[in-house]
């Protein structure tokens, strides 16, 4: 589509150039499409070379420890995306773009865990969430729990557009 408006805005411009006394070769070149983005499993290649503990675990997903942490890089649209016992962030508003999870246990919120948000390639990224856990979950704009405290994310609780979005970067959940 936006292709097709491109073209359309060019020729429209070539017409108007033309008619206005100049020669073709004076009308606005068009425009080239962008850079192509890296294929999911380009992208999951990238993940799976920087870190080691990182396992392939579907077409469009990475897990770590065993499945308690799951990056899916597409398909992952909608609420219900993020399933039972587990708080989810997204990449863009309305629960769109890559997505991860993290499976709330007494292991990792009951222990005082922090979870740095780079080491999962989500820096600065989520923009709306859901917490399906029973488990309070804060979030940080610096790492290690550092900075201000975004926002809270209460058990049953979502929201399709996060507050201060794209600016979080660790995390830790507690009763």
């Amino acid at each position: 589509m936006r292709y097709a408006l491109t073209a359309l805005l060019t020729a429209a411009g070539t017409g108007l150039a033309l008619l206005g006394g100049a020669g073709a070769a004076d009308a606005a070149p068009a425009t080239t499409p962008a850079t192509a983005r890296p294929t999911v499993q380009q992208q999951i290649d990238g993940i799976l070379a920087k870190d080691p503990a990182a396992v392939q675990t579907g077409k469009s997903s990475v897990s770590w420890d065993k499945g308690a942490v799951t990056l899916r890089l597409a398909g992952t649209a909608g609420e219900d995306a993020c399933g039972s016992d587990r708080f989810c962030l997204w990449q863009d508003i309305d629960f769109g773009g890559r997505m991860v999870s993290w499976k709330g246990t007494s292991a990792l919120c009951g222990a005082g865990r922090v979870i740095n948000l780079p080491e999962y390639g989500f820096n600065d990224t989520a923009s709306s969430w859901v917490n399906n856990s029973d488990y309070i979950v804060d979030v940080w704009d610096d790492i290690d729990k550092g900075g201000n405290r975004l926002w809270t994310m209460y058990p049953g609780s979502s929201s399709s557009v996060a507050p201060d979005g794209d600016s979080s970067s660790s995390l830790n959940c507690y009763s």
